[in-house]
């Protein structure tokens, strides 16, 4: 019912959920509730109480997946991997000890434009090595995934539309503004 809440008291989300789920189940008690965890939906720890007929959904964001000045691209080495593993298994330690459904609902690198820069082919080859490994783990450890994005208007997804296209036109100077105030990220 909430998308990557953030209570830095832990408790009020609790509660909350504790709410609306018993206010939803009041008149269906049939439909699936996607419960999120705190802070971007990665941290279950304060969780103690499993609402039933629920899916607790986590997001799994691994800071190489993002343009950040300076950092070394994801290469694959035996550190990344194990960073990339401990920090998943971290955020599905809930789901695992309560023996509920893992749900993976928002994860993927953010590509580079190649319009916009010179070194994008080198950029999105590590990206999809780190989406190609993220990949094997949610394979070997049965979790379920919705990827980020598959197309956009040029920022995070793997399939972009044409510039030249008269969508893109008259749309050019609001993606603009987004990426110049970093908007998307």
């Amino acid at each position: 019912p909430r998308h990557e809440p953030a209570d830095e008291q832990h408790i009020r989300l609790l509660a909350w959920y504790d709410r609306t789920a018993q206010a939803v189940r009041s008149v269906d008690p049939d439909h699936i509730l996607f419960v999120e965890g705190n802070t971007y939906s990665m941290d279950f720890s304060r969780f103690e109480a499993i609402i039933p007929n629920a899916v607790y959904a986590c997001h799994d964001y691994f800071k190489m997946e993002f343009p950040i000045a300076g950092q070394t691209p994801y290469s694959g080495s035996r550190e990344q991997k194990a960073k990339l593993r401990s920090q998943f298994e971290r955020t599905v330690s809930l789901m695992r000890e309560r023996k509920v459904p893992i749900w993976n609902g928002d994860f993927g690198p953010v590509y580079a434009n190649p319009l916009e820069d010179a070194n994008a082919d080198t950029t999105n080859m590590a990206r999809y090595r780190l989406l190609q490994e993220q990949l094997k783990i949610y394979a070997e450890t049965k979790a379920h995934w919705t990827i980020r994005l598959y197309k956009d208007i040029g920022y995070q997804g793997t399939v972009f539309v044409d510039p030249a296209t008269p969508y893109m036109q008259l749309v050019d100077s609001f993606v603009k503004k987004k990426q110049k105030l970093a908007l998307d990220f």
